[in-house]
């Protein structure tokens, strides 16, 4: 008498599991065809250890578990940064760069070309160069971008003293005329807008206005 016959279960992995939901080993690209998930796990219990590597600096060794494991032992790599950060700033400086904004070297060429993006008209004196998002003009000089209005007091007073801003006496973003422009701090600036009806407040507001 024959015996019945039984269909084998199918299998998705090299060590014959069963294919089940649970078991099947998902990559984060496509699931796996030759391997399931409890072939992966042995796999990694079976992975020898991380041999440990030596520093490029001190020559210590550096215990990883990682597949790329790090060049440098931490006391190493934090003066490795260091140094470079030191070598960067003084490259930085020999460019002719300042550590502050107020200690810009205006250069006769940096003048000249400075002044070659701005229109003197009758009244004002207005950049055209490139503006930022407020509607100033903006211009980068000695490594740091500062305004054009700001730019141009320190060509013909000097540094700006800290906590100061430049006012503009016309109300033109644009301008850049020194005669139009003065010191003052935030209070004086935020008290000459509310004279001058430049804030939209109270039922000029964009919160009070209503569609039509």
């Amino acid at each position: 008498m024959a015996r019945p016959h039984t269909a084998a279960p199918l299998t998705h992995c090299q060590r014959g599991h069963a294919m089940t939901e649970e078991n099947r080993y998902r990559p984060p690209s496509r699931p796996h065809k030759s391997m399931c998930l409890a072939c992966h796990q042995l796999r990694s219990r079976s992975r020898p250890a991380h041999l440990p590597r030596p520093c490029l600096d001190c020559g210590g060794a550096i215990a990883h578990t990682g597949r790329r494991p790090p060049r440098r032992c931490e006391p190493c790599n934090a003066e490795h940064v260091r140094k470079r950060a030191a070598e960067t700033m003084r490259a930085w400086r020999a460019r002719g760069n300042r550590e502050r904004k107020g200690e810009r070297d205006w250069t006769p060429e940096r003048v000249d070309r400075f002044w070659s993006r701005v229109t003197r008209g009758p009244e004002c004196w207005e950049w055209q160069g490139s503006y930022m998002n407020s509607g100033y003009g903006s211009v980068r000089v000695c490594g740091s971008t500062t305004t054009a209005h700001r730019a141009s007091w320190e060509i013909h007073y000097g540094p700006i003293p800290e906590g100061l801003m430049v006012l503009h006496g016309c109300d033109n973003k644009k301008c850049v005329r020194p005669d139009h422009l003065s010191l003052g701090t935030h209070q004086q600036n935020v008290a000459e807008a509310m004279e001058r009806r430049r804030y939209q407040y109270g039922d000029r507001h964009w919160t009070r206005r209503r569609a039509a």
